[in-house]
């Protein structure tokens, strides 16, 4: 019975007809507390490469001392088959609510004296937040052990993403950024693409977090 309201529930979370199918189906390590995590879905208004974001998330749970486990969007019943058949204790879904630009204070002066003066300035280069909600859900249990949302902004993990996704510095940017755009994404400049990832890292670094005080802090663990 708890099974089944387990898949009914989580029918009601991720099953919608924009979800798609994750690139791969990662094998697991032994030990440790492992985490069936769904791959990450853009449910926001505007087009978000999610190109390499399951990546960081595995590497930011790992460093949070979990094992993890990615799983492409499935059925919900399809998903609790795999999370149990990869030996998973619990399930995470993760999605992007907003992804937006913010216009720090008094950004315009120097551009404006620039102008007064007949100098070249550049602009301030862009800074984003990413709001990200995600539910964890431990298997057999119905209602998830935590279900919220976290923002991250571009800054100390500028390059969480190109690292965490195994590319070097700027070039795991670069050639996410092309994939993006091939497939039919914004075409956005590379300083763009780079703050939006880096705000996105930190929001995924701030659901690990979460997650490990979460779990320490379950009867169950």
């Amino acid at each position: 019975m708890k099974h089944t309201l387990l898949v009914m529930s989580l029918a009601a979370v991720i099953w919608s007809p924009m979800g798609g199918e994750a690139a791969e189906f990662n094998r697991f390590l032994p030990g440790g507390t492992r985490i069936a995590a769904v791959a990450v879905q853009n449910r926001s208004r505007q087009p978000v490469s999610t190109a390499g974001l399951d990546a960081v998330l595995r590497e930011f749970l790992r460093q949070q001392g979990f094992d993890a486990v990615t799983l492409p969007m499935q059925p919900p019943a399809d998903l609790d088959h795999l999370a149990r058949q990869a030996q998973c204790s619990y399930i995470l879904i993760t999605d992007i609510v907003e992804v937006r630009k913010t216009i720090p204070p008094l950004s315009n002066i120097p551009r404006a004296l620039g102008a007064l003066f007949g100098v070249e300035t550049k602009p301030a280069p862009a800074s984003y937040v990413a709001e990200v909600e995600f539910r964890l859900f431990a298997m057999d249990e119905v209602l998830p052990r935590i279900s919220t949302t976290v923002t991250g902004k571009t800054g100390r993990l500028r390059s969480a993403y190109s690292e965490a996704s195994g590319g070097l510095p700027g070039f795991a940017f670069r050639r996410e950024m092309h994939e993006s755009v091939e497939a039919g994404d914004e075409d956005q400049p590379y300083e763009r693409f780079q703050a939006e990832k880096s705000a996105l890292a930190a929001s995924l670094d701030r659901v690990a977090r979460a997650l490990r005080t979460v779990i320490a802090n379950s009867p169950n663990g």
